[in-house]
């Protein structure tokens, strides 16, 4: 909990350092194909990279009150 909540450094959280290479390959092979505008694909890595890891929190904070809320997981109407 504290390295992902309290210690906010990038590359310290639990998935971050994973993810962040996972995304800059896929963002390096779609820059090759781009071929001259190489670089303005690339630009666009770290607005891209942070709105990613906006998503991920979200999933992983409504994947985890529908655990706290429902922990059967069956029989949900």
């Amino acid at each position: 909990m504290f390295l992902t909540v309290l210690y906010a450094r990038a590359g310290a959280g639990v998935f971050s350092r994973a993810v962040t290479a996972g995304f800059w390959r896929m963002l390096l092979a779609a820059s090759r194909i781009a071929g001259r505008a190489r670089g303005k694909v690339l630009s666009f890595g770290g607005p891209l990279n942070l709105a990613l890891f906006v998503l991920i929190w979200a999933a992983i904070l409504t994947l985890g009150a529908g655990r706290i809320l429902h922990p059967e997981g069956a029989g949900c109407v």
